[in-house]
């Protein structure tokens, strides 16, 4: 019997400990998306220079979702297309685990893809 009182006891903890870690953690993001969320929407982008090859960058800011794709400028060169979630100002994978980049000012910032500036519409 007493087993089964300390191992409900430590479950409940856990229980209590992931619920409001979890729960401080969505404050803080739905705080982030209501202070920056309109501002950061809207289109990006950048090219990017080296060794006679230019890099062509997109990136679309629509609330939590964000859409990229780039390009080499080369003949024959495909368009590649990466997508994943906003939070805050910060961009995630599609997973919503690995962070790969963040929006800051009028500037996107992407791991591997050029610098690329909010147009103006």
């Amino acid at each position: 019997m007493k087993k089964n009182i300390i191992l409900i006891t430590v479950t409940a903890l856990l229980i209590i400990f992931t619920s409001q870690t979890s729960f401080s953690h969505f404050l803080c993001i739905n705080d982030n998306l209501e202070i920056v969320g309109d501002e950061i929407d809207g289109l990006y982008s950048g090219t990017a220079k080296g060794d006679g090859i230019s890099i062509i960058a997109t990136l679309r800011i629509t609330g939590k979702k964000w859409i990229a794709t780039s390009k080499m400028n080369i003949p024959g060169a495909t368009t590649e297309y990466q997508r994943g979630i906003m939070v805050g100002v910060d961009i995630y994978d599609e997973s919503g685990f690995v962070k790969i980049g963040y929006v800051s000012e009028n500037t996107a910032y992407i791991n591997g893809y050029p610098e690329m500036t909010k147009e103006i519409n």
